[in-house]
C-alpha cells in the first residue's frame, strides 16, 4: 500500500540569454497550487 505520494522534479532551460527554471513539488496532497516567481526587468 502506498503511504507517501511525495514528489519533486526540476528542469532548466536557456534561450536568447534567458535562463528558465521551472521546480514542481507534491507532498501528500490532492489539490493544485501554482506558484509563479521572476525576476524584475
Amino acid at each position: 500500500m502506498i503511504r507517501s505520494m511525495t514528489g519533486y522534479g526540476r528542469g532548466e532551460a536557456c534561450t536568447d540569454g534567458r535562463r528558465f527554471t521551472v521546480e514542481l513539488k507534491s507532498v501528500n496532497n490532492r489539490f493544485c497550487e501554482v506558484i509563479l516567481r521572476q525576476p524584475r526587468v
